[in-house]
């Protein structure tokens, strides 16, 4: 890729030709026979080559991203949510056990809120220890809050970890990916991309006594794309040298989110077939003057969508408070008064 690439043609505009022309040289340039582009004239010969090598660079862009997607999400994303579902079921007979230790010593705790006579804690023991002995239930408590995550985790945390773990598979690829192909991105995603963009820096920077290997400096890391919630605990460890990051933690954080970026094409690639920027395709100035009018009164739509617009909140909001409005009252489900909508677990 980085040789075609190196060729310098993907940069001509060629906006002025039609787009099916381009493809159509791209074609015949890639099927015909050396001595049948010889017999052509020169602007002909020229022309093809353009087309060629523009066609051959887009292919080879998005085979790389198409690589990229399989790896993130087959090869990584899926077996670090394999090795984290099993490693669940791995613990899940020592948590069951806990928990069922757990479980029988509140539920006589409940009992002896709904006693009608106040029983003394000698008493609630000694009808806990019945159940369960005070040093299994210490054992339970201890075990459980070895593993259980904090109550605002990110339920996709526990694959995360395991995610980290395959550092080395990807530290080459990262370092490669933003060197040889051109992207860019919507203002949603500028910031993602930009931290993308450092990291074969960040990569190639030796190891110091102040940060030592596995880790980055802090103060060239990106911390604005880098969530709240497992993510953060991951990147910022607690056991990290002071000023640091955790380098596998931070390098994972940034191409989970530049693979989503890039799925939702917020980030894309230049030049590309399939993830190359599909807002570039619509049309602007001129042309879409010119089609503008037409395509409206096609559609039956207003040239000011303000007043459309304001109708539909109008109607979305009202079919909204008439869903609230039906809920039973203390349900799993309700609406707060922000208007957002929760629902227990069912």
């Amino acid at each position: 890729m980085s040789e075609v690439a190196g060729l310098g043609l993907g940069g001509v505009d060629v906006s002025a030709v039609p787009h099916r022309r381009v493809v159509a040289l791209a074609r015949y340039g890639m099927a015909a026979k050396a001595t049948a582009l010889r017999r052509h004239p020169e602007p002909r010969r020229l022309a093809t080559l353009v087309a060629t090598v523009r066609s051959l660079e887009a292919k080879a862009v998005d085979d790389a991203l198409e690589l990229f997607d399989v790896l993130m999400t087959n090869d990584l994303l899926a077996r670090a949510a394999r090795e984290s579902r099993n490693e669940k079921l791995r613990r899940y007979p020592r948590l069951a056990k806990d928990a069922g230790k757990l479980a029988a010593a509140v539920g006589v705790l409940l009992d002896a809120l709904e006693h009608e006579e106040q029983l003394s804690l000698d008493l609630v023991w000694e009808e806990i220890e019945s159940k369960v002995s005070r040093a299994d239930l210490r054992a339970a408590v201890a075990h459980l809050m070895e593993v259980a995550p904090p109550a605002d985790a990110d339920p996709d945390g526990e694959w995360r970890t395991a995610l980290v773990d395959r550092f080395a598979s990807v530290r080459a690829f990262a370092a490669l990916l933003c060197e040889t192909i051109e992207f860019g991105a919507t203002a949603q995603a500028a910031g993602v991309l930009a931290a993308m963009n450092t990291l074969p820096g960040l990569l190639d920077a030796r190891a110091t006594v102040a940060v030592p290997t596995g880790y980055l400096d802090a103060r060239r890391v990106a911390e604005d794309v880098v969530p709240a919630g497992w993510w953060r605990r991951l990147v910022y460890s607690a056991d990290r040298p002071e000023g640091t990051v955790d380098r596998a933690a931070y390098v994972f954080c940034v191409l989970e989110q530049f693979h989503r970026h890039l799925l939702r094409r917020d980030i894309y690639a230049s030049p590309s077939a399939r993830w190359g920027d599909p807002r570039s395709k619509l049309l602007t100035g001129p042309a879409w003057d010119a089609a503008k009018g037409p395509a409206l009164n096609a559609l039956g739509l207003p040239e000011d969508p303000r007043e459309l617009l304001a109708e539909h909140a109008q109607e979305l909001d009202g079919a909204w408070r008439a869903l609230s409005d039906g809920l039973v009252a203390d349900s799993e489900v309700h609406v707060d008064s922000d208007g957002r909508l929760h629902a227990d677990k069912i």
